[in-house]
C-alpha cells in the first residue's frame, strides 16, 4: 500500500479553509490570530512602488478596519521593504498651508487630501468597533532605491504596521507592484541611412555586373550614384 507523503503546506492551507468557513481551530495548527486592526489591500491597481533616480515613492491602496470590541486610535504608520529603505510618511499639508488640497510627492504626483489616509492618526484616527478607513497611504524614501533584484513588473511584499494608542503594532503583509518606468533606459529606433561609402559600393557592384554582361557602364549614371 502506497503511503502518501505528508505535506505541511497542504495542512496549513486546509486549516485556513476551515477557519474561513467558520470552524474554530487550535492555534498550534498554524492558524494566525486575527489582528485587532486589520490592514488589507483594497485597490491593488494603485498599490505601487515607483523607482526614482533619487529614491522611491510608494502608494498603498488599503482598507483599515477595527476588528476588536473596543475603540482604537491610530497613532502612526511604519513600513518595511525587502530592501534597505527608510520609509517616510508625509504629514497633512494643510497644517501649514490650509489652502492646500493635495498631497504632493517629489515626482509631481498629487493626491487629493480626502483620498489619503496619512493624516488619519491621533485625533483623526479613531476607529470604533467595525468601522474602517479606506484610501491611499503615500510614502517615500530619500536615496533608498528598489533593489536591482526586482525588475519592472515584479511584485514584492511590504510589511505595513498601524500602531494604536496602546503602542501595539498591527502588522499586515501587502503585495506591491514594481514600477521602473522613470528609470528605464528608453530604446530609440532610427531608420538606417545610406552614406557615401555605401553608395560607392553599390555603384561598384553595378559596374561589375555591367562588365560581366558585356555592356559598358554609363559614366554619367555612375556619377549620379555617387552624388
Amino acid at each position: 500500500m502506497h503511503k502518501k507523503k505528508y505535506d505541511p503546506l497542504l495542512r496549513v492551507a486546509a486549516v485556513k479553509r476551515l477557519v474561513a468557513a467558520g470552524c474554530p481551530m487550535p492555534f498550534e495548527t498554524g492558524q494566525e490570530q486575527r489582528p485587532d486592526l486589520l490592514i488589507e489591500v483594497s485597490r491593488p491597481q494603485l498599490t505601487i512602488a515607483y523607482d526614482m533616480r533619487a529614491g522611491t515613492e510608494y502608494v498603498f491602496g488599503v482598507r483599515i478596519t477595527n476588528e476588536s470590541y473596543a475603540s482604537l486610535v491610530l497613532q502612526r504608520f511604519r513600513c518595511r521593504l525587502p530592501w534597505s529603505a527608510n520609509v517616510l510618511f508625509p504629514g497633512d499639508p494643510r497644517i501649514y498651508m490650509p489652502e492646500r488640497e493635495y498631497y504632493r510627492l517629489e515626482s509631481g504626483r498629487k493626491f487629493r487630501c480626502e483620498d489619503v489616509l496619512n493624516h488619519r492618526v491621533r485625533e483623526n484616527g479613531r476607529l470604533e468597533p467595525g468601522d474602517s478607513f479606506e484610501g491611499l497611504l503615500v510614502a517615500y524614501t530619500m536615496f533608498d532605491r528598489i533593489s536591482p533584484e526586482y525588475l519592472h513588473g515584479d511584485t514584492a511584499i511590504a510589511r505595513l504596521w498601524g500602531i494604536d494608542q496602546y503602542s501595539r503594532k498591527h502588522r499586515a503583509e501587502l503585495e506591491i507592484f514594481i514600477d521602473r518606468n522613470a528609470t528605464m533606459r528608453s530604446v530609440c529606433y532610427r531608420p538606417r541611412k545610406h552614406g557615401l561609402v555605401e553608395a560607392r559600393a553599390a555603384s561598384e557592384i553595378q559596374y561589375s555586373l555591367d562588365f560581366l554582361q558585356g555592356s559598358k557602364p554609363d559614366a554619367g549614371a555612375n556619377a549620379n550614384n555617387l552624388n
